[in-house]
């Protein structure tokens, strides 16, 4: 059956590429992650030497001068005066402040990098369960006429019985709101279906657009092995941003305490003076600074205590992340083997099912078998196809959640 004949459509490798480029959460998280590494790369500033080049301009007296108590004459005089210099600050020390400060935007940079992996994931377990949610809302359209053509045939059989005298009324009353109950569940798929595709198009960053149709399937992996799920957590974004919020909070810690240790610093300037422009005389310095604080009425002490309480409390989140990782990989990891097997069994189901519909119709026509027992099989081929499309579907839900619980994607 077609789709929306004008619809746009897409495959697997198409839509990952769109939401790769368009969707509006990644693109988000990856400028903050950008930005955090630009920030981060200009922590080193401090560490370097600062050099700035001047070029002034002034004009004033010179004052008055007194010899006696009496005011000499002539003193009292208007210049100029040029001045060009070349100005150096050097930082020779600031209490760990800047290494701490350079700690701290090394830690917003990981942090960011965490919430950028963990927001790709997100994106791709969104596009798995949207792709996948339009794939089953097609193939539950697709089933749901099937579904509607064969109890119209059902009913068709019932009726010419009834007409023969050998079925009763009702047997026809019921294949009537069988069929009835065919097209409901028709009507309802077409509605699935274009929810679906919006929200397809929501994760595609296509918002509004809801002309899409898609081909394919998403693409599986095998699952084998036996990972180390105690390695694997400790590599999550979770985990991740928790460490990087610890360094964080110790960074923060280093920057409170750095205000009670001096800072030296040491500067000079060369460049020349006069009354004329270009400046002619030549004027240089150099000099040390150093400031020790002394009293700044315990605003330090206290900023050095409640940064101390939030590396404890960033800590302790940290250990807790790690056991949430943990359980979050075990079950997730479960519920996609699981749903693997869950295929097979409804699979297997299926089949036998379909066989048993067709001997169960060929002996109804003929008169070997009740109605009851014709559509007690009937109805249990409709559940069992109805459950292999909802298991394939819940397969490439449970892949994605555990790829989302690892932080892994399709989303490069």
């Amino acid at each position: 059956m077609s789709y929306r004949a004008s619809a746009e459509t897409l495959d697997w490798q198409a839509a990952v590429d769109q939401a790769r480029k368009n969707n509006s959460q990644l693109t988000s998280a990856r400028e903050s992650y950008e930005a955090a590494r630009l920030r981060s790369n200009g922590g080193y500033a401090p560490f370097l030497p600062k050099l700035a080049g001047n070029l002034s301009y002034s004009r004033g007296n010179t004052g008055t001068a007194r010899a006696g108590g009496e005011l000499v004459t002539g003193t009292d005089q208007i210049r100029d005066s040029y001045a060009a210099t070349i100005d150096f600050d050097q930082n020779l020390f600031n209490g760990y402040s800047d290494a701490a400060a350079l700690r701290e935007a090394k830690a917003n940079e990981a942090q960011q990098k965490a919430n950028l992996d963990s927001t790709r994931a997100q994106v791709s377990f969104d596009l798995k369960s949207a792709f996948s949610g339009m794939k089953y809302a097609q193939d539950t359209t697709t089933l749901a006429d099937a579904i509607v053509e064969r109890r119209r045939d059902n009913m068709r059989l019932v009726e010419l019985r009834f007409e023969g005298g050998r079925e009763n009324k009702g047997s026809v009353l019921l294949s009537k709101a069988a069929l009835t109950q065919a097209h409901y569940e028709a009507l309802q798929a077409r509605q699935n279906l274009r929810l679906a595709g919006r929200e397809l198009a929501r994760i595609l960053g296509q918002e509004g657009n809801e002309n899409l149709n898609i081909r394919g399937k998403v693409p599986l992996s095998s699952f084998n092995d036996e990972p180390d799920l105690r390695a694997l957590a400790l590599d999550t974004p979770a985990y991740r941003q928790a460490l990087a919020q610890t360094e964080l909070a110790d960074a923060r810690l280093g920057k409170a305490r750095a205000r009670f240790f001096p800072t030296l610093d040491l500067s000079g300037s060369i460049g020349r003076l006069d009354d004329r422009f270009f400046p002619e005389n030549e004027r240089w310095s150099v000099g040390l600074n150093i400031r020790i604080p002394l009293l700044r009425g315990g605003a330090d002490y206290f900023a050095s205590r409640s940064a101390a309480r939030d590396l404890s409390a960033a800590n302790a989140q940290q250990t807790g992340t790690a056991h949430e990782a943990l359980v979050t990989l075990e079950e997730s990891r479960n519920n996609l083997l699981l749903a693997i097997k869950k295929i097979e069994v409804d699979s297997d189901f299926l089949k036998a099912a379909e066989v048993r519909a067709e001997i169960a119709r060929n002996r109804y026509n003929t008169g070997l078998l009740t109605f009851e027992d014709w559509d007690l099989i009937e109805n249990d081929l409709i559940q069992r196809q109805k459950a292999v499309l909802q298991s394939e579907r819940d397969r490439v839900v449970a892949e994605g959640s555990w790829e989302k619980a690892l932080g892994k994607g399709v989303i490069e």
